[in-house]
């Protein structure tokens, strides 16, 4: 791991720690894991777009498809997008190959991935569209598409000032997911938590934000204010 990875993989998690209580001694864990999670699913489809332009991922029809709902929102979806999120390999490891870290190997089966893209693609346009479905008390208050719009700009300039390869943004969301796990899950002493979050329930929930999040057009996101 390279030094400019492992400085943004400890402000990814530095960011998250301090804006969500660490500051006030209480974690509020639920809204740190969502918003992680939901910001990871922006940059892995700012991911895949390097990885495309760059040739290391094939482009075709179905890299990267722009579908629109009737209100003119445009959505994207792909093999090269989930290249980035859900499906990688041992040479380029997806933000879910992390996260199923975190749940370990026990509790990983019971998180259905594949369902939360069903229900993504399904609530497209709609209300239900990137709100996560977790029980109380686990679901955050803060809505991913807040979080997008609240910690995307800087996060963007900071990747930009370390000059970190975009093909490495899935890496340090992962890792910074890994260690952020510790804090939300209240095994760390020095923090107290709101909620304290069982690893497969973080597991869920990052997923739940960034499979949706992933799928925004972030220019029109960052627009609304």
């Amino acid at each position: 791991m390279s030094e400019i990875e492992q400085r943004a993989i400890a402000d990814i998690g530095g960011y998250f720690l301090q804006l969500y209580g660490a500051r006030e001694g209480v974690l509020a864990a639920p809204n740190a894991v969502s918003a992680l999670g939901a910001v990871a699913g922006v940059f892995a489809q700012f991911q895949a777009r390097a990885l495309l332009a760059a040739g290391v991922l094939q482009n075709s029809e179905s890299s990267l498809i722009e579908v629109r709902t009737a209100d003119g929102a445009a959505y994207y979806f792909g093999d090269a997008l989930n290249a980035c999120l859900l499906e990688g390999d041992a040479a380029r490891p997806a933000f879910w190959n992390y996260v199923a870290a975190i749940a370990g190997e026990a509790a990983v089966a019971e998180i259905d991935v594949g369902g939360i893209a069903r229900h993504t693609a399904d609530a497209l346009g709609g209300p239900g569209f990137g709100v996560p479905r977790m029980p109380a008390p686990f679901a955050p208050s803060e809505a991913p598409r807040d979080a997008v719009k609240r910690h995307v700009p800087p996060l963007a300039g900071r990747f930009e000032a370390l000059e970190l390869p975009p093909e490495r943004l899935m890496h340090c969301f992962g890792a910074a997911a890994q260690g952020l796990a510790l804090f939300a899950a209240g095994e760390e002493p020095a923090l107290a938590v709101d909620a304290a979050m069982p690893r497969a329930a973080q597991a869920r929930l990052l997923m739940e934000a960034a499979v949706p999040m992933s799928k925004l057009d972030f220019a029109i996101v960052s627009a609304e204010g």
